[in-house]
């Protein structure tokens, strides 16, 4: 049998609206033929990645807020960094940098392949607060996220990333 297209009726039943809120939830709003469902939606965990490593890399970001205001502006922080997960979810990364040295804690949680972390830092240049990681991915070479913190000096946001040593 042969599709003939003019034996079709086209019509329009409804619409569709997609609103994600986060990078992990969103909302999903449709109708059709007047009918509308309304549903929220979430990333699907399949397995938890692991991001045990040592890595070369670092922080890039944006200061904003600061104590001082010439402090304020773009900051990149290269060097050697370790991540430590535990099979608890612990999560720790250390960053020997050319500033000096910084340990990030937290617990790691997971949904679909994207990880976050909310941990408190310190730094050993006088630097310490607390940050959300999120957006943490393995890649085939590394690993890549992004952050947003609070210290005790400004309120920073940027990104996170290495190539696996």
């Amino acid at each position: 049998m042969v599709f003939n297209p003019a034996s079709v009726l086209v019509r329009k039943v409804g619409t569709l609206q997609f609103d994600a809120g986060s990078t992990d939830f969103a909302t999903l709003t449709y109708s059709v033929d007047g009918v509308v469902v309304t549903k929220s939606i979430q990333r699907q965990l399949w397995a938890y990645e692991n991001f045990t490593g040592s890595y070369y890399g670092g922080l890039v970001y944006d200061q904003s807020q600061c104590a001082s205001a010439a402090n304020n502006g773009h900051v990149e922080e290269f060097g050697a960094f370790t991540v430590d997960q535990a099979a608890d979810n612990t999560f720790t990364l250390s960053l020997a940098s050319n500033f000096g040295n910084c340990t990030v804690t937290g617990n790691y949680s997971q949904l679909g392949h994207m990880g976050s972390v909310d941990a408190n830092y310190a730094c050993s240049y006088g630097i310490n607060g607390t940050m959300t990681l999120y957006e943490l991915e393995r890649t085939s070479a590394g690993m890549t996220g992004r952050f947003v913190g609070q210290n005790n000096a400004c309120q920073v946001a940027g990104t996170l990333g290495g190539v696996q040593r």
